[in-house]
């Protein structure tokens, strides 16, 4: 049965779109001190190019047979069993597969029966709404299992050197999302990191300076704007 949610949470947790944050060493000992607000759009829009370029250089060099990317994506196919490859197909269509299998779910959430409902009918409805994730649950993966064997019979009529090349598409998707991801929060995280209180100097120079921090350094900046929520009021200010 779905438990519901009925936690009272704290406003101004739910609403907090700058910070102090203090960054340690691997001792404990603060190092540095840095001050976070949530980007603006325009600063977002700046982010989401950045990243999108980049992604396109990683992808224009996957498919150059020229290239160590292409190399070492290609080697890595070529040694892997049909099974192998088959399984690295099925797993980057995941996403798409069970979007496929959530459109075809039928059931609907059960109908409130109106303020004139007997006790009998309201104890019934809230019957009906704490079974309904479960069931529809059930109902996505009995889709899901569906698509899944139709995707796997498919495959399976194909040469290897086919499902290499559809491999290696897949793979070459699942990588550029990744980068435009991972660039994507972390030219946030630059963006957003001041060095004063006023939020009027960045605290890093470039963008690159940012990722040559020392790894603990720069997940605890990205914790830490991760943490931060938006203001809609204050954002416009």
């Amino acid at each position: 049965m779905a438990k519901r949610n009925t936690r009272r949470v704290n406003l101004q947790d739910l609403f907090r779109w700058k910070q102090e944050l203090h960054v340690t060493d691997h001792n404990g000992e603060q190092v540095l001190t840095v001050y976070q607000r949530v980007v603006s759009d325009k600063e977002y829009e700046e982010a989401r190019l950045h990243a999108l370029r980049q992604s396109r250089k990683v992808r224009l060099a996957l498919r150059d047979p020229e290239t160590d990317e292409h190399a070492a994506l290609m080697e890595n196919l070529e040694v892997s069993s049909k099974q192998q490859i088959t399984n690295v197909i099925l797993i980057n269509k995941f996403q798409q597969m069970h979007s496929a299998a959530d459109d075809m779910v039928q059931i609907q959430m059960p109908k409130h029966p109106g303020t004139n409902a007997s006790v009998e009918q309201m104890e019934e409805y809230e019957h009906a709404v704490d079974e309904y994730n479960q069931k529809r649950a059930e109902e996505l993966m009995e889709h899901l299992d569906k698509i899944q064997q139709k995707e796997q019979e498919k495959l399976e009529e194909l040469s290897n050197e086919e499902l290499i090349e559809l491999a290696a598409k897949s793979m070459e998707n699942q990588i550029c999302t990744n980068v435009v991801n991972e660039i994507l929060r972390d030219y946030q995280v630059y963006l957003g990191t001041y060095a004063d209180k006023a939020y009027k100097n960045r605290y890093f120079i470039s963008f690159e300076d940012f990722q040559e921090l020392a790894s603990q350094v720069k997940e605890q900046l990205i914790r830490g704007y991760n943490s931060l929520k938006m203001v809609p009021e204050e954002l416009k200010n």
